[in-house]
């Protein structure tokens, strides 16, 4: 049923209209005296638009304005807190709150890093005791499931974490609505357990995909690598967590690559003034960065929230 003439609510019950969704409330106008006197006009909030010929829609109540909704919007932000070194804590806009290689008695972690409660996914992305960090601590304490390379996930079985799910390149994985995949990384990985060497497979990088589809994607320790440029044309990540301390892992000349290479929409340096030898800094690589992702670089204090 199509009315014209009077400005009345109504919703829409037809897929014919491209633009908004059924059951969306709009005010529709008739278009007496326009280009297309036929074709009734809606008034969603974000303006004027056609309806097309044959929408069926229900009439409601005549009304004579259309009211602000005083619905509470959603919360649609991601929020993350840099732990120092590589660790972060990351919010999601449902609330799950999802740690990444925390190593919380880093010389740079806040000191509430150590009353972090209510985690309920741990991404662990190699086995260096500085990004495995309290993981065997926390996870029992929390119950949390752990994500890591499948060897270190047997190491973190062997330590008594029973919630520890091993993985491997390539793959992605589920939990609980958020999305995690394995990339490569350019690094070593072996775990140092009990004075001796384990095998730890390697070294990865997280892409991390949020309820809401935001992607934030967690390096690791990693070099430069060509293969970064498929990474960003794959998972287009919204914010690009990078290593820039050099020594161990790519300093700020080589990120300010990785960056041309993922093109993310904000990058946040990480792994850097720790310890002394890991010297890069975000204003170093921004003055290797192009003028137009320089702007993208956000330098964070550990312990305080950013929100995306």
């Amino acid at each position: 049923m199509i009315v014209t003439g009077f400005s009345r609510k109504v919703q829409i019950r037809s897929p014919k209209h491209n633009s908004l969704q059924f059951g969306t409330e709009v005010i529709y106008i008739a278009s007496h005296g326009a280009s297309c006197p036929h074709v009734p006009w809606i008034l969603p909030a974000s303006g004027l638009r056609p309806m097309q010929p044959g929408t069926e829609i229900l009439p409601c109540k005549e009304i004579r304005m259309m009211k602000r909704s005083t619905k509470r919007k959603a919360r649609t932000h991601l929020s993350l807190i840099w732990l120092g070194h590589s660790a972060f804590l990351m919010e999601s806009p449902s609330g799950k709150k999802v740690l990444i290689d925390p190593w919380l008695s880093n010389p740079k972690a806040p000191p509430e890093a150590k009353d972090i409660t209510g985690v309920d996914l741990i991404l662990v992305t190699h086995g260096h005791s500085d990004h495995v960090g309290n993981t065997v601590q926390l996870a029992k304490e929390m119950k949390a499931p752990v994500v890591a390379l499948f060897e270190v996930s047997l190491f973190l079985q062997s330590s008594g974490v029973t919630t520890a799910q091993g993985m491997n390149k390539g793959g992605t994985l589920a939990v609980d609505g958020i999305k995690v995949t394995m990339v490569d990384a350019i690094h070593s990985s072996d775990i140092e357990a009990d004075g001796t060497v384990v095998p730890g497979g390697g070294a990865a990088g997280m892409v991390i995909e949020f309820e809401n589809g935001f992607i934030v994607y967690h390096a690791g320790d990693t070099a430069l690598f060509s293969d970064m440029r498929l990474l960003g044309q794959l998972y287009k990540p919204d914010v690009a967590l990078l290593p820039i301390g050099g020594l161990y892992t790519m300093a700020p000349r080589e990120a300010a690559i990785a960056c041309e290479l993922l093109n993310p929409k904000h990058i946040i340096g990480m792994h850097y003034g720790t310890f002394p030898v890991l010297t890069g800094t975000p204003t170093e690589l921004k003055k290797h960065l192009p003028a137009r992702l320089r702007r993208r670089v956000t330098e964070l204090t550990p312990g305080l929230a950013i929100k995306f």
